[in-house]
């Protein structure tokens, strides 16, 4: 026999198998369709009330080859494809879930939930499929990436369960079913395969402009060894029309943020703070959102409320000024960080606030300003005291400084219970005279003179003065060395 005639004997093997199973199916649809199926379990009770479209967040149509227009919403109603008086659709609620109905003429209502699409709410074994994972089976928007969301998992068609107006009393096949289970498949399929970017989901919600349109198809049956075979609706197309208002970006997994941060003190010692009085602390945000990688800005972190310091947009510092009315005090920081999606969390910490060290002096000149022979406590003061801003002074005078606690002026302020541990002077207009507590120097117009001092508790402060006069200078006017010139002698 030639090549040629066993082709065509083939073809014709095929496209009879192809013809029986058609016929086969028609007739299977029919006997789960129509008038029997309207009195078959009660369906009506899951239908309640009038159509009330907005209620339902899918809108439009899909299409089967074997039994024509399905209505993902009641407002679709043209009298002819869908179901009038009663209230049906298909919704994506906020954790991603779809529930809810769709409407075809011949085989009734397609049920989403996930209470009652398996037996009694028993799923194992229920799938034609082996490798369904039970766990897996509610339809659920999946995201993919920025803008495409994939829809997975089973809807069913209760006409083929045994609806018995609450749950599928079947996981197979209905008594009245014709020998079809009902289970429509979303994604995965080998059979019937959406390809969109390279990428092959079954059902996608896609960002379109300003719209969420829902693309591609599902599967509606499953071919199998059974002689005839299981009825198969084949591939369920999504026309056009049909959209959703779920933003596919909302199905990013919603992981919640975790708040975290530290403060910048002067020093910081485990939970005690040192800070410099007058100067603010910073609060830094190290807050993380484990989603923000996957589905960008979507689910980061939207605010982040600071207390104290207040609201800050996404992940962002802040900063606080410590208290002035006390050298060591409890203080609670809390940060509440939520992101786009209003999933929160909150971190709340206590810390010891502990004024850190502010180095000061006093200053002296004898017989000046009340200073007498400059020998006690008592004959220093403020090196900005406007005793000395009024004065005149050469070159050379010599300024004694101080810098001790029993000064009732200027001086070195330690941390929070500790002590000085260590003074350290530096001039740049001449040599010091003295050192720790005491020193000397002589005045050299625009010198400036520097204590640093270190406590106990190892931090270290400086303060520096410098020695000008004129308007906020430290003297009213310093007077510079004359120059000499040697006059030679004849």
């Amino acid at each position: 026999m030639s090549i040629k005639k066993n082709l065509l004997i083939f073809l014709f093997v095929i496209a009879v198998f192809v013809s029986a199973i058609f016929l086969y199916n028609n007739n299977q649809i029919k006997e789960i369709g129509g008038e029997p199926f309207l009195n078959i379990g009660g369906w009506e009770s899951v239908f309640a009330g009038t159509c009330s479209s907005g209620s339902h967040n899918m809108t439009g149509w899909a299409y089967s080859d074997v039994i024509g227009p399905i209505s993902l919403n009641c407002g679709n109603c043209d009298g002819t494809n869908c179901v009038q008086g009663y209230d049906y659709g298909v919704n994506i609620d906020s954790n991603r879930n779809l529930s809810g109905y769709a409407w075809n003429s011949g085989i009734g209502p397609i049920s989403f939930n996930a209470n009652e699409i398996c037996a009694n709410g028993n799923c194992t074994g229920a799938f034609p499929e082996a490798s369904a994972v039970d766990s897996d089976y509610s339809a659920k928007v999946v995201y993919v990436s920025d803008g495409t969301a994939k829809i997975k998992g089973w809807a069913r068609a209760l006409a083929a369960c045994d609806f018995n107006g609450t749950t599928c009393t079947k996981n197979g096949a209905g008594d009245n079913a014709g020998g079809w289970d009902g289970w429509i498949k979303f994604d995965g399929s080998t059979t019937a395969t959406f390809v969109d970017g390279g990428l092959p989901y079954n059902t996608i919600i896609k960002t379109v402009g300003s719209e969420y349109q829902v693309q591609g198809n599902a599967w509606g049956g499953v071919l199998d060894t059974n002689t005839p075979p299981s009825a198969v609706l084949g591939e369920i197309r999504f026309l056009p029309s049909a959209k959703t208002t779920y933003n596919p970006n909302n199905a990013c997994p919603s992981q919640t943020p975790v708040a975290a941060f530290t403060i910048t003190c002067k020093k910081l010692s485990g939970t005690v703070c040192y800070f410099n009085v007058g100067s603010g602390i910073t609060l830094v945000n190290q807050s993380t959102d484990a989603d923000e990688a996957t589905c960008s800005l979507s689910n980061d972190i939207e605010t982040s409320l600071w207390t104290p310091g207040g609201t800050v947009a996404g992940d962002g510092n802040s900063s606080f000024l410590p208290s002035t009315s006390s050298t060591n005090y409890t203080q609670s920081i809390s940060l509440k960080v939520t992101d786009y999606l209003g999933l929160n969390n909150t971190l709340t910490k206590s810390y010891t606030m502990r004024r850190a060290i502010v180095t000061n002096f006093s200053c002296c000149i004898k017989d000046k300003n009340g200073g007498g022979d400059c020998s006690t406590a008592a004959t220093f003061k403020n090196c900005n005291d406007s005793g000395f801003a009024g004065l005149t002074v050469n070159e050379g005078t010599i300024l004694h400084l101080k810098d001790n606690t029993s000064l009732t002026t200027a001086h070195t302020v330690p941390a929070y219970s500790t002590t000085i541990s260590n003074r350290s002077w530096s001039y740049n207009g001449g040599d010091i005279t003295g050192s720790g507590e005491d020193v000397s120097i002589p005045i050299t117009k625009d010198a400036t003179i520097t204590l640093s001092a270190t406590d106990t508790s190892l931090l270290t402060d400086t303060e520096s003065k410098l020695l000008s006069d004129g308007a906020g200078g430290m003297f009213s006017k310093i007077i510079p060395n004359p120059d000499f010139i040697e006059i030679p002698f004849d």
